[in-house]
């Protein structure tokens, strides 16, 4: 039995001997297909922010935008010269009340409105080519105004 102890021992000590030779050990053979795909993994975490790039060119300038609200006022500008007299363009009124039932616009003048003041029953008012005139009465006394133009 110590025969047989000793040729088993010598016999694995060959076999380790040998598995470290490259004389002894097996040719690769061929790769074989290739598999599937495996699912994708998780997304790794965000790297650094990076440099900012250099600006673009300028673009097109846009369209007109809508006016502003108006301005405050400006100061008051100096005084202006004193201009030529006018030549009596225009028309120039007369208030004629000489508290009396008539009265009269002066030459030149025309009569541009005529009232009866005072207590009356019906409309007593006459007006003529350049005066006007009231009806007396019976309720009192009645006055005339008359508005005089002067062309």
């Amino acid at each position: 039995m110590r025969t047989a102890i000793m040729a088993c021992g010598l016999a694995c000590g060959m076999a380790v001997t040998l598995a470290g030779c490259d004389a002894f050990k097996p040719v690769p053979g061929p790769s074989g297909p290739a598999g599937v795909a495996g699912p994708a993994g998780p997304a790794g975490p965000a790297g650094p922010k990076g440099d900012a790039g250099p600006a673009g060119p300028a673009g097109a300038a846009g369209p007109a935008g809508p006016a502003g609200p108006a301005g405050a006022a400006g100061p008051a500008g100096p005084k202006g010269d004193k201009g030529d007299k006018g030549e009596g363009a225009g028309m120039a009124l007369r208030l004629v009340r000489p508290r009396a039932a008539s009265a009269t616009c002066e030459a030149g003048e025309v009569v541009v409105s005529a009232l009866c003041s005072g207590k009356h029953q019906r409309n007593p008012l006459t007006v003529t080519e350049n005066g006007a005139s009231c009806e007396p009465s019976d309720a009192g006394p009645v006055e005339v105004t008359v508005v005089c133009a002067r062309m």
